[in-house]
């Protein structure tokens, strides 16, 4: 499905090392919220895919410079 970003959501299986990050933190993938935004690496195998990292990105206010990414 096409976002409004241009991004695609699909469905893979997380591999065993994924890793999973917020920001610098491992993060465990039961804490993944939903509306967090999340960027994934994905492979692809015969006819399916799998995660190889998983980064929730943390958005924060920069008094300096608005709105950006942390």
């Amino acid at each position: 499905m096409r976002t409004p970003l241009g991004t695609r959501r699909t469905e893979c299986i997380v591999g065993v090392d994924t890793r999973i990050l917020k920001g610098y933190e491992p993060l465990n993938i039961n804490k993944i919220r939903p509306g967090d935004f999340v960027v994934a690496t994905i492979a692809e195998h015969s006819g399916w895919l799998e995660t190889e990292r998983i980064e929730v990105i943390i958005f924060r206010n920069d008094s300096g410079m608005g709105v950006g990414e942390g």
